[in-house]
């Protein structure tokens, strides 16, 4: 598979190959103060909403400062204070730019990075994989709750089980803490700076 890479005309180009339509649209843009970066907007025409296109030339005509990371990017467009997620998804797979610029999104080529940048990003987008397509409806569905239980349960279980044994001690049997004790046992911890009695 095709991924992107530095060269930002290189990139606009695999997008322009793949997706040979008149309608998309390239806005060129030079940002940074000291070192002046290319900056590309894609979208096509129709597709992506007027005031989202406006909202993001008005924000890339203001930057001034020097742009290095995605979070310099992503520091323009405003702060989210309720998102867990940021403004921007990158994403080295032009497959995937390509499917987001079909679902009225934006897309950004940073000069010199390897990355397309998908705004507007929603949680959901952590949740979905383009690669998704290629299985059957019920099993790309079936993997998409799979992966929501897997981020729900990395969060909710250890804070559960750090409030279960510490608050109520009486929940975690004597069994299992009988196990855990007797499991440690024979670990023998070398500290140079004690001396044995």
């Amino acid at each position: 598979m095709d991924s992107f890479g530095d060269d930002i005309n290189i990139n606009v180009g695999m997008i322009r190959k793949r997706l040979n339509t008149e309608r998309l649209c390239n806005c060129s843009y030079q940002v940074g103060e000291l070192d002046k970066r290319k900056l590309s907007m894609l979208y096509i025409k129709g597709r992506a909403p007027n005031f989202l296109i406006e909202k993001v030339n008005q924000q890339l005509e203001k930057i001034k400062s020097d742009i290095e990371t995605i979070d310099d990017l992503n520091k323009q467009f405003g702060q989210r204070r309720l998102s867990p997620v940021n403004h921007l998804f990158a994403t080295e797979l032009p497959i995937q730019a390509i499917h987001s610029l079909k679902k009225n999104r934006i897309v950004l080529f940073l000069d010199n990075f390897p990355y397309a940048l998908v705004f507007p990003n929603l949680i959901w987008d952590m949740f979905r994989s383009e690669n998704d397509r290629n299985f059957p409806r019920v099993l790309a569905l079936m993997l998409r709750i799979f992966r929501v239980i897997g981020a729900v349960a990395t969060i909710i279980l250890p804070a559960l089980y750090v409030a279960l044994v510490s608050i109520n001690p009486g929940i975690f049997r004597t069994d299992l803490a009988l196990f855990v004790a007797n499991s440690r046992e024979g670990i023998f911890l070398y500290r140079p700076f004690l001396k044995p009695f």
